[in-house]
């Protein structure tokens, strides 16, 4: 359950973990949603070490919730795509070999709709040229084995959406763009 941060005080660690993971480990929408309480968890000054633990934590805790065959399927596609985000901020190996696995995991539980979806947090929902999504943070990992295996998933889902008459158009943007992707990565 969501805490009600108006009434907290970020007083010491413990305050702003909660509140820091809560707010997607985003300092944007820690000063966006309530700016009041970002200036107390800037007081405590909380280091990127810290930072950096506890989104891989957030991480972690999410994987754990997408391998459990008891999270609902319609919920994948979103709680994928915050993962990927997480791990792109992170930029280390283990945050993306945790969403590697979640991924390979989910692939075969996404409902029809969603799973452009989740091809497209594989490639990259930015221009090519700014090289967001799981396949670039692969190869910028120098895990081109990853990168690769993360090409051929968004090619499948995008194929079988399309298969399943999920919007053509979109189903095609994703299949070019991760073809765009492979090609530019010498994949």
């Amino acid at each position: 359950m969501a805490t009600k941060w108006e009434d907290v005080e970020i007083t010491q660690a413990e305050d702003a973990k909660r509140y820091f993971q809560e707010m997607g480990c985003s300092h944007f929408h820690m000063a966006r949603e309530y700016p009041a309480k970002y200036q107390q968890y800037q007081e405590l000054r909380i280091s990127k070490q810290l930072e950096y633990e506890w989104r891989l934590e957030s991480i972690y805790r999410t994987k754990k919730k997408l391998l459990d065959a008891a999270t609902a399927n319609g919920d994948l596609w979103f709680m994928h795509s915050s993962a990927a985000d997480l791990a792109e901020v992170q930029q280390s190996m283990e945050a993306l070999q945790a969403v590697y696995e979640a991924t390979k995991s989910i692939v075969h539980r996404l409902p029809h709709n969603d799973k452009v979806l989740v091809a497209e947090t594989i490639n990259g929902r930015k221009e090519i040229r700014y090289q967001d999504g799981l396949i670039f943070l692969s190869a910028k990992l120098n895990r081109r084995d990853i990168a690769a295996e993360f090409a051929t998933v968004s090619l499948s889902l995008s194929q079988e959406a399309k298969k399943h008459h999920v919007d053509a158009a979109r189903c095609d943007r994703a299949i070019a763009k991760c073809q765009a992707v492979q090609k530019k990565l010498n994949l």
